[in-house]
């Protein structure tokens, strides 16, 4: 069983917390479409990679093969 102290910093953490979280809720998104772009730009880069090594392996087996 909690005592009166432990339920009032319980109490204090859950209100702080829900006050941080819709304080940082325009944060978090801004975070959220950065890392959602920084993935496009990775996944970006690894396709231009795979096509340059396919393109160079193609080239390789039609011309120096």
């Amino acid at each position: 069983m909690l005592k009166f102290v432990q339920k009032a910093a319980v109490a204090v953490a859950g209100l702080t917390g829900s006050a941080l979280a819709l304080a940082d809720s325009s944060a978090a998104t801004a975070a959220i479409a950065t890392a959602q772009t920084d993935a496009l730009a990775v996944a970006g880069a690894l396709v231009a990679m795979g096509v340059a090594v396919w393109g160079g392996m193609f080239l390789y087996r039609k011309f120096f093969k």
